[in-house]
């Protein structure tokens, strides 16, 4: 459910990270936001985690692909590269009327 969330509230969250997260929907998001997506090579959800990366970017959304050893599950260097991949993005300024 990260993409989910994370795209249907964009104008709080200057990027997100998911592992092994999969677009179950259409993505519908206010701004485009950048994701971190990590994927082990023999997790099941490997084939659908790249076809929301593909969908991801069609739609416009920078994305950071990362396909690691192993299956499905989350490694503290897996953190790492996510903070990596977001820490140089921010919140655009709010808007004044």
């Amino acid at each position: 459910f990260g993409h989910t969330i994370a795209l249907a509230n964009s104008e709080y969250f200057a990027a997100y990270a998911v592992n092994a997260g999969v677009v179950t929907q259409n993505p519908a998001a206010s701004r485009l936001i950048p994701v971190s997506i990590q994927v082990g090579t023999s997790d099941p959800l490997g084939p659908q985690c790249d076809q929301s990366r593909q969908l991801l970017e069609s739609r416009g959304h920078t994305v950071a692909f990362h396909v690691f050893s192993g299956g499905h599950f989350v490694d503290p260097t897996h953190a790492l590269q996510a903070w990596q991949d977001m820490e140089s993005h921010s919140l655009p300024a709010p808007s004044t009327p």
